[in-house]
């Protein structure tokens, strides 16, 4: 028998001679572990779909009136369909219950209500390239409205770097740099202006972007003597 022969059969024989004497501990772990993967995949293809079809039966009646600007109704519901808040609280697993959520949290931040606001859109989390930025745009809204410019910039900043294209990414950068000034992050706001300058210039917002840099520069004091 080769060296390497000789290697495989010696773990062979420790590892039946170790589940000889902890049969007992790995058939429970078996079990335990088959039980949860058994669970996830009831939750994943079964539970998941059967609520996003429920809540799919609500979601287009919100929509039509959030359309509409009827913020008060999307928050408290109408006849025959809940709130947005309720529908995202109860199908918070689901695409429309992520829809729900940004249309609360929307809602909210049009009544003034920034605090409820902040908690809706942080749940609403979408990999779309345009929906994803914009929920994250809203929320960054909601922290400027309650004074804090700083996370708002940084919060503009992350919403433009969740996707690159024409229309979200130079619009979140522009804000970004906007409140970075604002908290008197000169630095920062510069560092944006310039990414639209260089990746976004045949954009609306990357028309006019260099009066906004040379107008930061001359208050750094980069034109001095």
């Amino acid at each position: 028998m080769s060296e390497s022969q000789n290697f495989f059969s010696g773990i062979n024989e420790k590892i039946t001679d170790w589940y000889a004497v902890n049969r007992k501990k790995v058939n429970i772990i078996s079990v335990a572990v088959i039980a949860l993967v058994g669970s996830y995949l009831g939750y994943r293809y079964y539970w998941i779909p059967s609520q996003e079809k429920e809540a799919q039966a609500y979601i287009f009646k919100i929509r039509s009136v959030f359309f509409k600007d009827s913020f008060q109704t999307v928050l408290k519901g109408g006849k025959g369909f809940p709130g947005a808040p309720e529908l995202a609280d109860d199908y918070s697993g689901t695409q429309s219950g992520k829809e729900a959520a940004l249309m609360a949290g929307i809602s909210y931040r049009m009544t003034g209500k920034f605090d409820e606001a902040i908690d809706y859109l942080k749940d609403a989390d979408f990999t779309d390239n345009f929906l994803g930025p914009s929920a994250k745009g809203a929320l960054a809204s909601c922290y400027a409205e309650k004074g804090d410019v700083a996370k708002a910039a940084s919060t503009y900043e992350a919403a433009a770097d969740m996707s690159k294209n024409d229309m979200t990414t130079p619009a979140m950068l522009k804000m970004a740099a906007i409140h970075y000034e604002d908290a008197g992050e000169d630095k920062d706001a510069l560092r944006c202006y310039e990414r639209i300058a260089k990746e976004f210039r045949n954009t609306t917002d990357g028309n006019d972007i260099d009066k906004y840099i040379y107008r930061i520069k001359a208050r750094m004091g980069e034109f001095n003597n």
